[in-house]
């Protein structure tokens, strides 16, 4: 009875033992198969094809899906509401990330023990790493962002006689986009878009927060001062509405507008878009708001998060290091243009290289519109804030006083949140 008993007690400890060696097997995607799934859209999510297809070179066993998923979380989020059947890893958009870990607690896999350990987090942009803590702890990999500039028309700047470079401020800005229509019949200077992006950039550019303290801050001296410009621009004629996305690129394509205020991921729908323009855009800084002042700003990026449902989160953050963090799976993000929140790429050859359609290194020119980035703090508002912000620069250009439509934008924020507003 006993030497049974010890046998079946052997028995046990072996086949808990080769549980965990398969358990750990599949972790490290070398003897079982294990299967990845991303969510992801657009150009991102073609960008994490091909990487996908490098990484499993390497990983012969790791068969990655990338699942199709979109801006406005339709499908991601009935999973985290129901805590099953989300992909092991997804993409949300940086400024959104907040909300995530507001909304869906515990859903979201820690990496800070394992990013300090790779030597990791000091090697992205410090705004972008903020951006995914709570409570110093870190829930996500910063992937992509969008360093701001100024793209212009060569030729049309040439028969104005104006000098791109020696525009330090944004009154210089206004003053140079007189001259250019002049000289230029039936161009305008410059365009907005209903979608508020021309106000967030020069938002951030200010060190503007849409949140402090946990309240609503948007109503704020930064906003007005933005909001202050775009109207200075209307006044002088040299800003017109271009609407949307499709707005900008018909405006290109007929010539009507002289430069565009974006950031760097636009240069590859330049480059599809408006092709046969190929040599006569060149790209400058933007305008300080006085003279000296900060001259970056950030619009745009997203991050890469594993979820707490997977079951292979080992394998999916070696995925995360070589997609984000090594020079191989940043070479194929920069193809699809999306731009490294991830620092040491800067220095690498494959990174400093010229661009034919604009005839310059523009990724090492944008690397240096990093490094003074204001932070602008989310907060965990902004997949209910968007509704209230659209529009917001469209109704102070269409007449409104911007104090009031500021506090009827924070307001109609705070409603959606149920946060209170700063005082």
């Amino acid at each position: 009875m006993k030497r049974n008993f010890l046998l079946l007690i052997l028995g046990l400890i072996l086949l808990i033992s080769c549980g965990g060696e398969k358990k750990e097997a599949a972790a490290n995607g070398k003897d079982e198969k294990v299967t990845l799934k991303i969510g992801s859209w657009n150009d991102a999510g073609d960008a994490l094809k091909k990487v996908a297809a490098a990484f499993e070179k390497t990983h012969p066993n790791v068969k990655i899906e990338i699942v199709e998923s979109d801006s406005d979380y339709t499908k991601l989020t009935p999973a985290l509401v129901s805590n099953q059947g989300a992909p092991d890893i997804f993409q949300a958009q940086a400024r959104d990330f907040q909300s995530f870990l507001v909304k869906f607690p515990k859903q979201f896999y820690d990496l800070t023990e394992k990013m300090q350990k790779d030597g990791l987090v000091d090697k992205f942009l410090p705004a972008s790493i903020e951006n995914v803590k709570e409570n110093g702890k870190i829930y996500a990999m910063p992937w992509d962002i969008g360093p701001a500039a100024v793209y212009y028309r060569k030729d049309m700047f040439e028969k104005a006689n104006v000098d791109p470079k020696a525009i330090e401020t944004w009154d210089d800005f206004i003053e140079a986009g007189k001259k250019v229509q002049a000289a230029n019949l039936g161009v305008t200077m410059t365009g907005y878009s209903e979608d508020n992006d021309f106000f967030h950039m020069l938002f951030n550019q200010l060190g503007g927060t849409f949140v402090k303290d946990n309240k609503i801050a948007i109503n704020s001296p930064e906003a007005v001062k933005a909001l202050e410009l775009l109207k200075k621009m209307q006044d002088a004629n040299i800003l017109i509405n271009i609407k949307d996305w499709n707005g900008r690129i018909i405006a290109l394509n007929n010539n009507k507008i002289a430069t565009i205020i974006f950031p760097v991921w636009y240069s590859g729908t330049m480059v599809n878009a408006v092709a046969d323009q190929k040599g006569k855009w060149g790209i400058v800084e933007l305008p300080a708001f006085e003279k000296g002042g900060n001259r970056q700003a950030n619009l745009g990026g997203s991050v890469l998060i594993i979820s707490e449902q997977s079951k292979n989160k080992e394998i999916a953050y070696e995925f995360l290091k070589f997609a984000l963090a090594t020079n191989e799976g940043e070479d194929i993000m920069m193809e699809f243009g999306l731009f490294p929140a991830y620092t040491p790429y800067y220095s690498a050859p494959s990174f400093k290289v010229n661009n034919e359609y604009f005839g310059m290194d523009i990724n090492s020119f944008f690397a240096k519109l990093t490094n003074t980035i204001p932070e602008t703090n989310y907060g965990a508002i902004m997949l209910d804030a968007q509704a209230p912000l659209t529009g917001l620069t469209t109704s102070v250009l269409g007449g409104k006083n911007i104090n009031t439509a500021l506090k009827e934008t924070s307001a109609a924020i705070s409603q959606s949140t149920q946060l209170e507003e700063a005082k």
